[in-house]
């Protein structure tokens, strides 16, 4: 599942060939996870969308109305970041819960790896989490503006934002 502006949402089955599917909506769509046979897309003013195919797609009520920039999913639990430091969680992603991030910064992308998950924002900030409810914050030396993304594989943590920036941790 590949999203983006005005609710458009591309579905792939070999990553080559891609059909546009209804979103139902003309909200921009941010980013799109994952799990516990569900996919889920979050997006601007709060908005989450699930579906079992890829195809069908429908809106759950979400515990915010902030804009929604990423999503992951690991023990079985979906975890959404965005603006105002909003984190959002749920274990089936239809029913949605607030947890504390204590920032009001933007965050903008999440991953989730062996440490847990990590989420990165505004000006620099990096956000790690074991479990997706209990955020501390941690921080990247010498960070200058927005961190943007934030990925994990072969046991690295890799951030990337404004500048070319580029850090990671294992």
């Amino acid at each position: 599942v590949a999203v983006t502006d005005s609710g458009a949402l591309w579905t792939s089955a070999d990553g080559s060939a891609w059909s546009l599917q209804s979103a139902g909506t003309r909200n921009d769509l941010s980013a799109a996870a994952y799990g516990n046979g569900l996919f889920v897309t979050v997006g601007t003013g709060g908005l989450i969308l699930h579906s079992a195919d890829g195809a069908s797609w429908s809106a759950v009520a979400s515990p915010t109305t902030d804009d929604l920039e990423g999503i992951a999913f690991a023990a079985s639990k979906f975890v959404a970041v965005g603006a105002a430091g909003r984190i959002v969680t749920s274990t089936d992603g239809k029913t949605w819960s607030p947890v504390s991030s204590s920032t009001s910064a933007a965050l903008k992308g999440i991953t989730s790896g062996t440490a847990g998950f990590v989420a990165v924002g505004q000006a620099g900030l990096v956000l790690h989490s074991a479990n997706g409810t209990a955020w501390s914050a941690a921080s990247i030396p010498g960070a200058k503006g927005d961190l943007l993304a934030v990925a994990f594989g072969n046991g690295i943590y890799i951030a990337v934002g404004q500048w070319g920036q580029i850090a990671t941790s294992s």
